[in-house]
């Protein structure tokens, strides 16, 4: 059993290597969209090897973690996910690609992930869908005015300007699987905002642990200077 305490120890009481990967968190690791010129897309197979290469990325505990992280990326409208040899981007700053063959907002399993031929793209380099260009076509008939009628000249009334809204507070509760949904509608506010302020409150029937509550939550939280 000496493997699996030390997977006990790295994965829940340190929290030193992890089973799961917030697609968000893989964006900012290979800092997809800064830089200059901003890199914009990465190849599945450069992800795995930097995890598995540079230090002080997070650990995973294996290469299926990746998978899977692509594969909610794409159902959450993280990036989109190509499959082929890694396109080139135009001048707009668009890869050369088929629209058609790009995943995003979609929901597709771990397996259809290729770590080996797969490409992830930020939905900015993503070409738009080819919208038909119609034509003229015939004017249908109108009513005929009745005598004496004169038609209202100049603009009518626009629409009605929607509200800005100044202030967003909402609050849940949930699990861990529905927590990692939640953090990415939280970042995404985050970067309309500038900041959020997160208030956190657990309950235990049987209490804390110590040992794990010190290593797993609040040792994490001071290292990113986020509690004192």
């Amino acid at each position: 059993m000496i493997f699996e305490r030390n997977m006990e120890l790295l994965t829940q009481v340190q929290s030193r290597v992890f089973p799961t990967l917030n697609p968000v968190k893989l964006v900012e690791l290979f800092k997809l969209g800064e830089e200059e010129p901003p890199r914009l897309g990465i190849r599945c197979s450069d992800v795995v090897s930097g995890f598995y290469s540079f230090l002080g990325y997070t650990r995973l505990t294996d290469k299926d973690v990746v998978q899977k992280s692509i594969a909610r990326g794409v159902q959450e409208g993280v990036f989109g996910y190509f499959t082929g040899t890694p396109p080139a981007l135009d001048a707009a700053g668009k890869y050369q690609v088929a629209r058609s063959k790009v995943r995003l907002d979609v929901s597709i399993s771990a397996d259809e992930v290729d770590l080996e031929s797969g490409f992830v793209m930020l939905p900015q380099a993503i070409p738009a869908e080819a919208v038909p260009q119609l034509g003229p076509g015939p004017v249908p008939p109108g009513p005929t005015p009745s005598p004496g009628f004169t038609p209202a000249s100049g603009p009518g009334p626009g629409p009605t300007p929607t509200p800005t809204e100044k202030v967003v507070q909402v609050g849940f509760t949930a699990d861990r699987d529905q927590l990692y949904t939640a953090w990415n509608a939280i970042a995404n506010l985050a970067d309309m905002a500038g900041k959020v302020t997160v208030t956190i409150r657990a309950e235990s029937e049987t209490g804390f642990d110590k040992s794990k509550l010190q290593n797993g939550v609040l040792e994490p939280l001071r290292e990113a200077d986020l509690i004192e």
